[in-house]
């Protein structure tokens, strides 16, 4: 999808990530309707802009590399509050997720915790060698070398 730009209205940017097409109806200040349109939408700003439900368009597993975007960042892989992680465990709702130190990259913030993300404010991200992040899962026991589980 390479070349498609989001039109979600929060600047123009493309993460590279899937879009939808997402139904807008237009209104003017008063409330009433002016026009109906569709936009693409890459699916961080789908998810953020529309509230849409937990892990829809994505599916998140284990060991999964992840970027938070809060929402102020606006969909902007380069904002200064997204963190860049991975997937320990799964929920429904929501995954737990241990998050890089910014300042020291090949450190994690937290040394013994995992922090609970909404879904909605996941994208896959690859930021490290995947190895890496398989070699922690199992060091700090979230994965069983021998079930793999």
């Amino acid at each position: 999808m390479v070349g498609l730009l989001c039109e979600s209205g929060k600047g123009v940017h493309s993460l590279g990530e899937p879009y939808v097409q997402v139904q807008v109806n237009l209104m003017n200040e008063y409330g009433s309707p002016l026009a109906e349109t569709t936009i693409l939408m890459c699916l961080a700003c789908a998810r953020s802009a529309l509230d849409i439900p937990a892990g829809w368009g994505q599916s998140f597993r284990v060991g999964d590399q992840i970027a938070y975007m809060p929402d102020h960042a606006e969909g902007k892989i380069d904002h200064p509050a997204v963190q860049f992680g991975f997937i320990t465990n799964v929920r429904e709702d929501a995954a737990f997720c241990r998050y890089w130190n910014t300042a020291y990259p090949d450190e994690l913030i937290t040394t013994t915790n995992s922090q609970l993300t909404y879904y909605r404010n996941l994208v896959h991200h690859h930021f490290i060698d995947q190895t890496k992040v398989d070699l922690l899962l199992v060091e700090l026991g979230y994965v069983d070398p021998f079930n793999n589980v």
